[in-house]
């Protein structure tokens, strides 16, 4: 009897505890203001809530003690224009066809400004980024979308959106979403005193100046460091001067954002707040300086920290996107899910429940060429359609690595070949989540030195006039005619488009028939039409 009071006063506490944290989740499910701050940039492991060891984000750090920090955020692209539209729509970027230009945001797509307009919001949005102006869709469904540019300077300040909203916004009875967007600590680095000195040490090389690192021809070096460094004396000092510049910019909008919020009234006790980025920046630790380059952690893992009534403070460790944030707004607001949202809703998870083991997908496009990540059972795959020679006789259709996230965070070990089962789910999740993949399977590369029998010399490389190929304008004119005799069957057949990177190409794959004992190439009738390359090859594989 003893025991089942016990047990029936557990469960009368337990239930009770449950009803305490519905009805204050319930107090949030259509919380009166939403406030979204992105740091253009801001790369994940710069922070020291996130384990940096400078003191760059003090104000964030503390703040953070309130929120549900992911500590895996991945952004849907690692370039602005992208990354945004992703989270602004919850759907991959290449769905909205915004990997090709003109980058314009289609007019059918229902943004998170619509989606709280529709349930009864004000939407007002603050931006700085000169890729966001009007025009390109991104404003559609505010109220009010003001674009800060600079007078003089090559970037606004986050001071400059302060004293804006300081003097226009002022806040009315009702449900309001308000987006800023500040770009302090995108490049050049430029963070005023004495934040430009918190973290340098003494420098007097001019290969670092204005917040940027430039060439022997004075032109920004954004370029592969190899080539760089063999071209014009760069040093490790260099690298660490202009890294404690990007720090010091941190540094500086960390120190700004209490004073954002107070200008914009937050009410902890009340709003729904998102910090977060639109992508990383990289400093040459794969080669390159900047974003918009490699699907690396540096350039994809961003912050996200969120903090509402009924949201459960604490880290959150496995992978999410920011366009789950789409759908999790939805059942906030207790929308219908669209069709062809790409994430998930995070409610039950900011509510406290366990997370979930799932993969995460960021999406880039490199040389008009396909690249993608996918992040998942703490490790990280990578995807690049850029061919690459696997063997001097033999292309690789694709580029595909695999590193632990938990072990090796900088991803230095590419471990695709010891964890093919990690890789090849990795690429399922890929290859099923968007058709633009469907090409890039594992089941197409797989190859060993057994293929030496195919030969070097099975076919020598031929040029487009000799298959038949008009070559014109310097893009690739239709099959117009031209057989290839190889003597034997081959399983694919591709036509090898080389691209301004050493050792890469883009690979398109033709149809064959056999007729005669000539294997006929047929070239699909419509080519991408950012392949403007004149250099190319037929290869067997």
């Amino acid at each position: 009897m003893i025991s089942s009071a016990r047990t029936c006063s557990m469960r009368i506490r337990l239930l009770a505890a449950a009803l305490m944290l519905s009805c204050a989740w319930a107090a949030a499910d259509a919380p009166p203001r939403v406030l979204w701050i992105t740091i253009d940039s801001l790369r994940a492991d710069h922070l020291g809530f996130m384990g940096y060891a400078r003191n760059t984000s003090p104000w964030l750090d503390a703040f953070s003690r309130e929120c549900a920090v992911f500590r895996r955020a991945i952004a849907p692209s690692n370039v602005t224009r992208r990354s945004v539209a992703g989270y602004m729509t919850g759907k991959f970027p290449t769905a909205l066809a915004y990997l090709e230009p003109p980058l314009y945001l289609p007019l059918c797509e229902q943004t998170l400004a619509e989606l709280f307009g529709a349930a009864g919001y004000r939407t007002l949005a603050w931006v700085t980024p000169s890729k966001l102006v009007k025009g390109v869709g991104f404003e559609q469904g505010f109220d009010h979308y003001h674009v800060l540019l600079p007078r003089s300077a090559p970037k606004a300040d986050i001071a400059e959106i302060i004293r804006h909203v300081r003097t226009h916004y002022t806040p009315e009875r009702g449900k309001e979403f308000i987006y800023i967007h500040t770009m302090d600590v995108h490049l050049p680095y430029r963070p005023p005193i004495p934040y430009d000195g918190l973290f340098a040490s003494p420098y007097d090389r001019t290969v670092v100046r204005e917040g940027s690192i430039f060439d022997g021809r004075g032109r920004s070096a954004y370029a592969n460091l190899p080539y760089f460094a063999a071209t014009y004396d760069i040093q490790q000092a260099d690298i660490d001067f202009l890294k404690s510049q990007y720090d010091g910019a941190i540094r500086y909008t960390d120190a700004r954002l209490a004073e954002l919020l107070e200008t914009l009234h937050y009410a902890p006790e009340s709003d729904f707040l998102v910090i977060t980025a639109d992508h990383g920046e990289q400093f040459y630790e794969h080669g390159y300086w900047g974003h918009g380059r490699l699907m690396f952690p540096e350039e994809i893992h961003v912050p996200l920290l969120v903090r509402a009534p009924g949201v459960e403070p604490g880290p959150r460790d496995r992978a999410v996107s920011l366009m789950d944030l789409w759908p999790t707004f939805a059942e906030l607001l207790g929308v219908p899910r669209p069709e062809g949202l790409a994430g998930r809703s995070l409610a039950t998870v900011l509510r406290g429940a366990p997370q979930p083991e799932r993969y995460v997908i960021s999406e880039h496009q490199h040389f008009c060429i396909p690249a993608a990540a996918v992040v998942g059972e703490g490790f990280l795959y990578r995807m690049n359609g850029l061919a690459h020679h696997r063997y001097p006789w033999k292309l690789w259709p694709f580029i595909e690595e695999l590193y632990d996230l938990g072990a090796d965070p900088g991803c230095t070990v590419d471990l695709a070949a010891q964890q093919r089962g990690v890789a090849d789910r990795s690429n399922c999740v890929l290859t099923e989540a968007n058709p633009r993949y469907a090409e890039f399977t594992t089941d197409l590369i797989r190859g060993s030195d057994a293929d030496v029998r195919l030969g070097p010399d099975l076919v020598g490389p031929l040029s487009g006039e000799a298959l038949g190929w008009r070559v014109a304008g310097g893009s690739i004119g239709q099959k117009q005619g031209g057989h290839l005799s190889l003597g034997m069957p081959s399983l694919q057949a591709y036509v090898k488009v080389n691209v301004p990177e050493p050792g890469h190409a883009h690979l398109i794959e033709v149809t064959y028939e056999l007729s005669a004992g000539e294997l006929v190439l047929k070239l699909q009738d419509s080519l991408d039409k950012a392949l403007e390359y004149v250099s190319i090859e037929f290869i067997p594989i």
